[in-house]
C-alpha cells in the first residue's frame, strides 16, 4: 500500500502529521500548560460536533459544495465554542484570543470535516475525530510543558522557585514556540518515521 493510502486509510494519523496540520496552535498556544489545554479541548469538541453533523448531512450535500459546507459547519462550532468559553470560562476565553476564532480554518480540523462530509462512516469520523484531538492534546501539552517551565519557570501557572535562575525567556515567546515545535517534531520524526502525505486540500494546503 502507498503511504499516500496509508495515511488516508489511518483511523488517527501519526502525532508528527497532526502537529503539522495544526501548527498554529501548536506555536501560539504553548507558552503555557492552561492554554495549550483550552485550544485542545476546543479542538477536540469542534472536530467531533462537526464529524457528527456532516456524517448525518453528507448524503443531502452535493459533492461540488462539500468544502463550503464543511467550513460553514466548523465555523459553526467555533462560534459555539467562543460563545461558550466567553459565558463560563472568560479567563481562559481571554487567554487564547483570537486563535480560538482562527480554528474555523484551521488545517487539522478542516482535514477532519472534509473526510467526514466525503462519506467516511459515522464510527470511523468519531474515531478518527476523537483520537486525532487527544494525540492532538498531548502534543501540545508536552510542547506547552517544555516550554512553560524552561521560559518561564512555571507550570501551568504554578510558580518553580529552584528554576528562576536557570529560564529561556525566549522560549515563552513565538520565536521560542519555533523552536519547541521543532524539536518537538524531530522528536516525533525520530519514533515515527512519517511524510506530510494525505488527500485533500487540507494537505494540499499544508504541503
Amino acid at each position: 500500500m502507498s503511504e499516500k493510502n496509508q495515511a488516508k486509510n489511518a483511523a488517527v494519523q501519526k502525532p508528527l502529521v497532526i502537529l503539522l496540520l495544526g501548527l498554529t496552535p501548536a506555536v501560539a498556544m504553548t507558552s503555557s500548560v492552561l492554554a495549550a489545554l483550552g485550544i485542545a479541548g476546543a479542538t477536540l469538541a469542534i472536530i467531533l460536533l462537526s464529524n457528527l453533523v456532516l456524517w448525518a448531512l453528507h448524503k443531502a450535500i452535493p459533492a461540488g459544495v462539500r468544502m463550503p459546507a464543511a467550513l460553514i459547519v466548523t465555523a459553526f462550532f467555533t462560534t459555539a465554542a467562543q460563545m461558550t468559553m466567553n459565558a463560563y470560562l472568560p479567563d481562559v476565553y481571554q487567554l487564547l484570543g483570537v486563535y480560538l476564532a482562527a480554528l474555523a480554518v484551521e488545517l487539522l480540523v478542516f482535514q477532519q470535516a472534509e473526510e467526514t462530509v466525503s462519506g467516511r462512516g459515522l464510527g470511523k469520523s468519531l474515531l478518527s475525530g476523537l483520537g486525532t484531538g487527544v494525540v492532538f492534546a498531548l502534543v501540545l501539552v508536552v510542547t506547552a510543558a517544555l516550554r512553560e517551565v524552561l521560559g518561564s519557570a512555571s507550570f501551568a501557572g504554578v510558580e518553580i522557585g529552584f528554576m528562576k535562575n536557570y529560564t529561556i525567556p525566549m522560549l515563552a515567546q513565538i520565536p521560542g514556540g519555533l523552536l519547541m515545535v521543532g524539536l518537538v517534531a524531530a522528536a516525533l520524526q525520530a519514533i515515527w518515521p512519517c511524510s506530510l502525505s494525505g488527500v485533500g486540500a487540507a494537505f494540499e494546503a499544508a504541503n
